[in-house]
C-alpha cells in the first residue's frame, strides 16, 4: 500500500474541495493510505474528508474573541512563519515519509510541497485556475523565478483544462504538464437534484441560477447589474445564487439598494445545490477567471442550459459554444445573451439538449482511473 500525502490550503466551499472529496470517496482504499494536510484548519468539508482519510493541519486559526496567549502569539507571528523557507515549513510540519506527495492547489500548496526533503517521493502539482489571467498566487512567492523553481520540483503538473496547461507552460516554463478534467459524479448529482426545495417559493418567473464562492473572480457584482438591467427592461425573472464568501455583504447591499429582494436570493452555502439548479431555467457563469468550472458541468448533468462569459475553463467545458452559449466577457454581452435565450425558444431547447449530451462526458470512473494511472507510474 502506497502512502499518499495530499496538501491543500484549506477545505473551503468550492470546486477544489469537491473534486478532492470525489477523489477520496472513489479511489481504491486498498492501494493507498491517504493523509490530507491543510495549511489552515478551516473549511466546511473537514468532517467529510475525515471519513476517507487521515486529517492533519499546520495552523489552527483562533476565533476573533479568543484572547488567550496562544491566540495572541499566533496573530503576532503567523505572517512571519508563512514567510519562512518552504523547506523549513515542510520539515516542521511533515514528520512521516510518503511515497507520493500532491500539492492539490496552486499557491501555498505548491510552495509547501516544493520544499519536501523526501527525495524518494513522487511529487505532483495540481493547478485549478489559469495562472496567467488570475495571478494572485504569485504573491505567495518572492518573485517569478521563485515560483518557477517551485514547479521544477514536481514530477507531474496536472491542469484542469488545456488553457490552464498552456498558461503554466508559458509562464513558468513547465515541461511536464498534462490535462486532467475535473470529474462529475453524475449519478450522485441526479439523485440529489430530486430532493424537495422547501426554502424558496415556487414561481412562474424565468429562473436564473449561479453556484459558486462569493469572491471577486466569480463576477457576481456584474451579474447583479445585468439582472437589474433586465428587470428594468421588463423581463420577469428570478435569480438565485448559491454560495458564501467575502462579497456577501456587498452583494446584499446592492440587492437592497436596488429593490431586488423579492427577485434575487443569496442562499449562502448549501450541502445540496443541485436541487436548486434543476429547478431553474438557465445557469449563468459570470466569472472573470475560471480553471475548469465544475458547476457548469454539474448544471449540464441535470439538464440545465448554460450561458457563460468567455474565459479559460468554461470555454472548454461547453465546447467553445457547442454545448452552451458563450458570450464576450462583459456585462453587455451577457445581458444580450440571456435575452436571446429567453426570447428564442428553439435556441433555448437546442442548448438544453446539448447540455444533457455534454453532461454525460465527464465521468467519475474515467477520472479515478486516470488519477490512479498517474499515481502508479514511478
Amino acid at each position: 500500500m502506497k502512502k499518499l500525502l495530499i496538501f491543500v490550503d484549506a477545505l473551503y466551499e468550492g470546486g477544489v474541495s469537491k473534486v478532492l472529496l470525489d477523489l477520496l470517496e472513489n479511489i481504491n482504499k486498498d492501494k493507498y493510505d491517504i493523509t490530507v494536510m491543510t495549511l489552515y484548519n478551516q473549511g466546511i468539508y473537514i468532517d467529510n474528508v475525515k471519513k476517507y482519510a487521515k486529517y492533519k493541519y499546520c495552523f489552527d486559526i483562533p476565533d476573533a474573541d479568543d484572547n488567550s496567549l496562544k491566540a495572541k502569539l499566533y496573530r503576532k507571528y503567523w505572517g512571519g512563519m508563512l514567510r519562512l523557507p518552504e523547506s523549513f515549513m515542510y520539515k516542521w510540519f511533515v514528520k512521516e515519509k510518503y511515497d507520493i506527495e500532491i500539492a492539490f492547489m496552486h499557491g501555498w500548496s505548491t510552495k509547501f510541497i516544493s520544499g519536501s526533503n523526501n527525495k524518494n517521493s513522487k511529487k505532483i502539482a495540481w493547478v485549478h485556475v489559469d495562472l496567467v489571467t488570475w495571478n494572485r498566487v504569485d504573491g505567495v512567492f518572492k518573485n517569478l523565478d521563485h515560483h518557477k523553481n517551485a514547479y521544477s520540483k514536481f514530477h507531474e503538473v496536472l491542469c484542469v483544462s488545456k488553457i490552464v496547461k498552456d498558461g503554466v507552460e508559458k509562464k513558468y516554463g513547465v515541461k511536464n504538464a498534462k490535462v486532467i478534467y475535473n470529474p462529475i459524479n453524475r449519478e450522485k448529482i441526479l439523485k440529489l437534484s430530486n430532493e424537495k426545495i422547501d426554502d424558496i417559493k415556487p414561481t412562474n418567473k424565468f429562473k436564473l441560477i449561479s453556484v459558486g464562492r462569493l469572491s471577486e473572480e466569480k463576477g457576481y457584482d456584474r451579474l447583479l447589474k445585468v439582472f437589474k438591467q433586465l428587470d428594468d427592461e421588463g423581463f420577469d425573472l428570478g435569480l438565485t445564487i448559491v454560495g458564501s464568501g467575502e462579497k456577501y455583504n456587498e452583494l446584499t447591499n446592492y440587492i437592497e439598494q436596488n429593490n431586488l429582494k423579492d427577485k434575487v436570493f443569496l442562499l449562502g452555502y448549501r450541502d445540496n445545490p443541485y436541487k436548486y439548479v434543476k429547478n431553474s431555467d438557465l445557469f449563468v457563469c459570470s466569472s472573470i477567471s475560471e480553471g475548469f468550472s465544475l458547476v457548469i458541468g454539474e448544471a449540464m448533468a441535470v439538464g440545465i442550459p448554460v450561458i457563460s462569459v468567455e474565459c479559460p475553463g468554461p470555454n472548454e467545458v461547453i465546447g467553445f459554444g457547442e454545448y452552451g452559449m458563450l458570450v464576450n466577457n462583459d456585462e453587455s454581452s451577457l445581458c444580450n445573451g440571456i435575452k436571446m435565450l429567453i426570447d428564442d425558444k428553439k435556441l433555448y431547447d437546442t442548448y438544453r439538449t446539448k447540455a444533457i449530451e455534454r453532461g454525460r462526458m465527464f465521468s467519475i470512473g474515467g477520472f479515478i482511473e486516470e488519477v490512479e494511472d498517474i499515481l502508479n507510474i514511478n
